[in-house]
């Protein structure tokens, strides 16, 4: 039988007036969505080949500082959950992005190696990722499948709506492709909030 990391899915993880107050920012803020980038041997590029998705320039606006106290507050349990031991928190990063009509990102680490580490001062740990959506769904796909050790298939959780997924950031996943069959509408998208916690480098398991 296959083993996979720990994960977690949460749902009715917002209150319905900020996952409203999100949305609303979201779609208001399409002219500010750009190409995601992914890292490269201590640099970001986009790779279309590897990542297809959308990153908000603007980011959360107005709710970030909400959002990050939300995101704060739910990491020492999570960890607990998870089985990640207690950690210096170095930083956090938050990213708000859209997924439309061709969206992916390959099976990839959250965890920086290798090269792509050498100019990090701190490692990603724990992975948050918060899922929205406009109703009603015109979405198919964008499912995270998260790999197992060794071999099998992945464990595949749908995108659904007000959902939290957490899981160690080592976790080897990707983004199934995304399918908007009325078009490549921006308010048919899947949307979503990437929360990264970091500790600091060299700081042990």
């Amino acid at each position: 039988m296959a083993k996979y990391p720990p994960h977690l899915v949460i749902d009715g993880f917002l209150p319905q007036d900020l996952h409203d107050r999100l949305l609303a920012h979201t779609l208001a803020s399409e002219d500010r969505f750009l190409p995601t980038s992914v890292r490269n041997a201590g640099g970001d590029g986009y790779k279309p080949g590897t990542r297809q998705s959308w990153a908000c320039e603007a980011g959360l606006g107005p709710l970030k500082e909400r959002f990050a106290t939300i995101f704060e507050a739910q990491r020492e349990d999570l960890c607990g959950q998870l089985g990640i031991p207690s950690f210096e928190l170095r930083r956090s990063e938050l990213e708000l992005v859209a997924h439309r009509q061709g969206s992916f990102f390959l099976p990839h680490l959250d965890t920086f190696t290798a090269a792509d580490r050498a100019d990090q001062k701190s490692d990603r740990v724990l992975t948050m990722v918060y899922y929205f959506h406009a109703a009603p769904r015109r979405f198919t796909g964008g499912e995270i499948a998260i790999y197992p050790f060794g071999p099998g298939e992945p464990l595949v959780i749908d995108p659904a709506d007000n959902r939290l997924v957490a899981f160690p950031s080592f976790a080897m996943h990707e983004v199934k492709p995304i399918s908007t069959p009325e078009g490549d509408r921006f308010e048919d998208a899947r949307f979503a909030v990437n929360c990264w916690f970091h500790r600091p480098r060299g700081q042990a398991q």
